[in-house]
């Protein structure tokens, strides 16, 4: 069996069986504007290593506040602890989470704090 003709020179076969170009001769649309380069780019920030978090060190959960309006890399919670904190992390009373560690220690935490959010406060969601 030969190789397929359309290998070779750049072209598309559509449905109807009509050979379509590959564009090489002509310029490419786009409807995406250029890149603006006045404008930043935002820093992405990365909570602190599961081996540095009070969260996965014995500090235990308070509450859970919200969600951080900075960008970081992965979802996370700003979580509030209760005293006493451990020794190392007595100067942790808040700390950001990612989501991840928070649903496989306490799924039952975040479905609540969600619910919460989602509610307006009113405690109760209609799904």
């Amino acid at each position: 069996m030969e190789p397929h003709s359309d290998q070779d020179s750049g072209g598309v076969e559509s449905k109807k069986g009509d050979k379509q170009g590959n564009g090489s001769n002509t310029p490419k649309k786009s409807n995406k504007a250029p890149p603006d380069p006045t404008k930043e780019t935002k820093k992405v920030e990365k909570p602190h290593s599961e081996n540095e978090l009070g969260y996965t060190n014995g500090c235990k959960v308070d509450a859970y506040k919200g969600f951080s309006a900075k960008q970081y890399d992965e979802p996370v919670i700003l979580v509030s602890y209760k005293e006493p904190l451990p020794s190392g992390f007595e100067d942790r009373h808040d700390e950001i989470v990612p989501i991840r560690l928070i649903a496989k220690s306490d799924p039952q935490g975040l479905i609540n704090h969600l619910v919460e959010l989602l509610s307006g406060g009113r405690g109760n969601v209609t799904i």
